[in-house]
């Protein structure tokens, strides 16, 4: 090669990097871009009406769809009786029963999860253990994701998405799948925020027994049915 044939090629190197390098940044852009939509998603579930299930449903579906999942759940840890509860699910048909419950035993996922702030992404269910994770392997699941449902501290539950052929999720998905789970801990807050302050407004806040706005508000209910019933 000549003199001439060496600057040929080094501008074309020089062309092929910083397509490369451009590349790069678009990819990234992107991945913001999805970070942010899926931020703006999340304010508009938050922000909707509905019950707390329905929020859950809709947080997975969510879940679901920008992790590319075939399946998810979302589940509840119950502190006093020290037991994880199924509260959304879709894509699986073996733990599809809303309420199913199960122990927190040291060394399952569901411990594993609870005690660390960071999700956990398993690519191949199979190379786990033995033992570990029977329930997923039963319902077909071969890859998951369990992201932590932290508050303050508190472990409230753990949401997943699911693959029923091994892959590797990427660190991207990962990371938007913690933003969701931030965005769970914060409707189950707030859900226990509402319950407390409606609580307040039929209680006594002393001596915690019904005020009098609850009993007028029961005879009310009761004389309602009693008219419609024709009761005397």
């Amino acid at each position: 090669f000549g003199s001439r044939d060496a600057r040929l090629l080094g501008t074309l190197a020089s062309a092929v990097g910083s397509a490369i390098h451009n590349a790069g940044l678009y990819n990234q852009a992107q991945r913001m871009i999805e970070e942010l939509e899926s931020i703006l998603e999340v304010s508009k579930l938050l922000s909707s009406s509905g019950t707390l299930d329905i929020l859950f449903q809709r947080i997975l579906e969510h879940a679901c769809r920008i992790t590319d999942s075939k399946a998810g759940s979302i589940c509840l840890f119950d502190t006093e009786e020290k037991l994880m509860r199924l509260v959304a699910v879709k894509g699986l048909n073996v733990m599809d029963r809303l309420d199913a419950t199960w122990p927190v035993r040291e060394g399952s996922i569901s411990w594993q999860v609870m005690n660390n702030p960071e999700p956990i992404a398993v690519p191949d269910i199979s190379s786990r253990r033995p033992g570990e994770g029977v329930a997923a392997k039963n319902a077909g699941i071969a890859a998951f994701v369990a992201a932590p449902l932290f508050s303050g501290g508190h472990f409230n539950g753990i949401l997943f998405v699911d693959d029923f052929q091994p892959r590797n999720y990427p660190p991207e998905d990962v990371r938007l799948l913690a933003i969701l789970a931030n965005a769970a801990s914060v409707a189950i807050d707030g859900a226990r925020l509402n319950e407390k302050l409606s609580s307040f407004a039929f209680t006594d806040a002393l001596t915690e027994l019904h005020n009098r706005r609850s009993f007028e508000e029961a005879l009310e209910r009761e004389t309602r049915r009693a008219i419609r019933y024709k009761h005397n």
